[in-house]
């Protein structure tokens, strides 16, 4: 047992050194969603902050919060961590949420948190007579370290209105609430403010609910099982950060071999097809050398035909007139010479 408790102590040691500095069990602030829930767990102090939160709400009291609350919506379907989970004396839920980091994902999340708080609320009435009428206002909180808007303002609330009829609220009883503890304007009351600057390091003298929430949380710092707590949360979200940015990366890879290899494929495509066009124009010039050789060949054997015609007639002129000139007294070697006079006399001519 004594060595299994230090080689704990020695893991957890380890672990302590792998985290970053403000984010280490002494350096943590009521901004941190670990800490945030622990403290806020205390129905009192949950109970006072949503009243400076909502004061035109009369919140008398409210059910012990649930810190961690993890809802799950259909079968199958992702589920949710809410940092703190609570009920008003008048029915109404409350998911409130301390957010450090803007991943521009909130305004969708609030509805995935609507959705789920309605459907957690039904499927807890299965056998029981509930209405949809009957189900009662959902508020969604987010407590931001940043300006989700970037307008400036402290606090942004939004509720479901018809666009084209003023002021016409649709009553579904869902509201949605960011505040921003970096505000600078918007009207907010003294409470708030000091609420605000309380998760930014800052403390307001006199306020006993501030002044509480400094000492529960130094308090709550003085747990080892806290402590152990919150450095295993810090390494399972950790490597869960590291295995989302992996398969990221392994996603990317994956998309940038099949772009290749498309890329690749329609190269080799238009390869194909430039060199089956080449090879066509190829055929289609050797077929046209070929249909030209053929009519060379026929325009040499009709002009041999036409000179063998030719002098097939001279012959026979040449017999004729020999035959005919002989006839008439002259004798063959003087016609011979008459003609071979004659054909020279032609030929320089032509």
């Amino acid at each position: 047992m004594a060595f299994n408790k230090v080689l704990e102590d020695k893991v957890l040691q380890d672990i302590e050194a792998l985290i970053p500095i403000e984010e280490r069990w002494e350096n943590l602030t009521l901004a941190n969603d670990f800490m945030f829930s622990t403290v806020m767990s205390d129905e009192a102090l949950c109970t006072e902050m949503m009243r400076r939160i909502l004061p035109d709400i009369e919140i008398e009291y409210i059910s012990i919060p649930e810190a961690q609350k993890t809802l799950r919506g259909a079968l199958e379907s992702k589920s949710v961590r809410f940092d703190l989970y609570t009920k008003s004396d008048d029915g109404k839920i409350y998911d409130i949420e301390i957010q450090t980091t803007n991943n521009k994902d909130l305004p969708r999340r609030s509805r995935a948190y609507h959705i789920l708080m309605g459907d957690d609320v039904l499927r807890r009435s299965r056998g029981k007579s509930k209405r949809y009428r009957d189900i009662p206002d959902s508020y969604v909180i987010f407590i931001c370290m940043f300006d989700p808007f970037e307008l400036g303002r402290y606090i942004y609330t939004f509720k479901n209105i018809c666009s084209e009829a003023k002021g016409l609220d649709l009553g579904d009883g869902a509201f949605t609430i960011f505040l921003n503890a970096k505000g600078k304007t918007g009207k907010i009351s003294k409470k708030l403010k000091a609420f605000l600057d309380f998760l930014r390091g800052k403390e307001t003298p006199g306020d006993a609910f501030i002044e509480e929430l400094a000492k529960r949380l130094r308090f709550a710092k003085l747990d080892p099982e806290g402590r152990r707590i919150h450095m295993y949360n810090w390494l399972y979200e950790s490597t869960k950060i590291e295995n989302a940015k992996e398969e990221a990366r392994e996603a990317a890879l994956a998309e940038a071999r099949a772009e290749a290899q498309a890329a690749v494929a329609k190269a080799q495509a238009e390869a194909r097809a430039e060199a089956a066009k080449a090879q066509a124009a190829t055929a289609k010039a050797q077929a046209a050398t070929e249909k030209a050789q053929a009519a060379t060949a026929e325009a040499q054997a009709a002009t041999a035909k036409a000179q063998a015609e030719e002098k097939a007639r001279f012959s026979k002129f040449t017999e004729d007139l020999t035959a005919k000139l002989h006839a008439a007294g002259l004798p063959l070697e003087t016609i011979a010479n008459v003609i071979a006079s004659s054909m020279k006399a032609v030929k320089a001519q032509a």
